[in-house]
């Protein structure tokens, strides 16, 4: 199923689409328009956005990664951000691979692929100027969409960066730097090492403690962020 205004594709009994906010079998925008907020968002005054965020596992990194967007007035009031975080910026894995060997992103070398899901990319990637290592995301669009509408999901995916450059916890991931490269907008944040909850699942159950030590981390990620006007929408062991 996909959307008729923007062609992102989207579950069967959605309302809206979670790209362009869209109402389903409604009356779609004009398809050379810049994508709308989600109307549930719209209407409550919060922006939504895209995010990739995790706690830890006892044997994991202490990370979260994060990629927000800044509050709007309503959340410096003290009404929370809404973020989206597998709202996908491409529809149907057919995105464009603009560098599929690597090579260079700006000022960054290319080390090769972390991995990939249906709206982005991590890369591996190496910093010349501080000599350290660093992961890079990168949202991955789909062709079909116009380059009014890419412009304008990079756009926001830059804003979502540099909000979560603002957030300061061990079980966040740092956010070093959120701009665009060679035309390509990226978010350049702390690489940490191991594996991610999801992994650890498949190896074998937790114990109880190591559960709760889990959940501990991942609900002061939370609440820290919370505080500071950010919700996380897509908490997965995936992330």
């Amino acid at each position: 199923m996909f959307c008729s205004n923007c062609g992102a594709e989207i579950r069967e009994g959605s309302r809206f689409c979670t790209t362009c906010g869209n109402r389903i079998g409604g009356e779609a925008a004009p398809s050379d328009a810049a994508p709308a907020e989600p109307a549930e968002a719209a209407a409550a005054g919060q922006a939504s956005f895209d995010a990739a965020s995790s706690a830890p596992a006892p044997a994991m990194p202490p990370a979260a990664s994060a990629a927000a967007s800044p509050a709007p007035s309503g959340a410096a009031a003290g009404q929370p951000v809404d973020i989206a975080a597998d709202r996908p910026a491409s529809s149907n894995g057919q995105a464009a691979d603009p560098d599929p060997s690597g090579g260079h992103l700006g000022p960054y070398e290319l080390r090769g692929e972390l991995g990939r899901g249906a709206m982005a990319r991590v890369w591996r990637a190496f910093d010349p100027n501080l000599e350290r290592e660093a992961a890079i995301k990168e949202p991955l669009f789909d062709p079909r969409l116009s380059a009014a509408v890419h412009e304008e999901l990079g756009r926001r995916f830059v804003k979502e960066g540099k909000a979560a450059a603002k957030l300061n916890h061990p079980n966040i991931v740092t956010i070093y730097a959120a701009d665009v490269y060679d035309g390509r907008p990226a978010i350049v944040m702390e690489l940490v090492e191991g594996a991610t909850l999801s992994d650890l699942l498949e190896a074998g159950s937790l114990s109880p403690s190591e559960a709760l030590s889990v959940l501990d981390q991942l609900l002061d990620a939370v609440g820290y962020a919370h505080d500071h006007g950010v919700v996380h929408r897509d908490i997965k062991p995936d992330n």
